[in-house]
């Protein structure tokens, strides 16, 4: 079976609705896994309407600016992946932010090549250092192995505690 041939670009005002809609789909996994990890009680205080405020995010941060451009991979004009990222200049320091690549085109290097892009972006704007935040959760792994082949290797762990009150 053939790849599809993808491509990457700058996002455009008429990308949004697409990246809602990947984002729903990438994400829907992600958070039923955390909801499942941790006690019912603590689940609904803590991811009570998460993906409402996922999308309020993705929201917030457009229109693209200089200052946090976003990506999009795209088949056929169809929008399938994306990523946004952000440059600080007084660090030099770049940060992968939210990103998603739809389910149905999981596993063909699309998340690897929009952070590869990203990352050459940051470096061609004199960034030093390039960081993600991402979940040390199975349903995480594919991102963390698409993360590791673009070099984003060391790790701090981090462990979110929960308890019902």
């Amino acid at each position: 079976m053939n790849k599809p041939t993808f491509e990457i670009r700058s996002a455009k005002s008429a990308d949004l609705p697409a990246m809602h809609d990947v984002r729903e789909e990438a994400f829907a996994p992600i958070f039923a896994s955390f909801r499942a990890m941790i006690d019912p009680s603590s689940a609904q205080a803590i991811y009570e309407g998460a993906e409402n405020a996922q999308g309020d995010y993705l929201d917030s941060i457009w229109p693209p600016t200089a200052v946090r451009p976003i990506l999009v991979a795209t088949v056929a004009n169809d929008v399938i992946g994306f990523c946004a990222y952000a440059m600080d200049t007084a660090k030099k320091l770049g940060t992968i932010d939210l990103n998603a690549v739809h389910p149905s085109h999981a596993g063909q290097g699309i998340g690897t090549a929009l952070y590869q892009r990203a990352l050459d972006d940051m470096k061609a704007q004199g960034m030093q250092a390039a960081q993600v935040g991402t979940g040390g959760d199975p349903s995480h792994a594919p991102a963390r192995r698409a993360y590791a082949k673009v070099g984003l290797k060391n790790s701090i762990p981090s462990i979110l505690l929960c308890k019902a009150l």
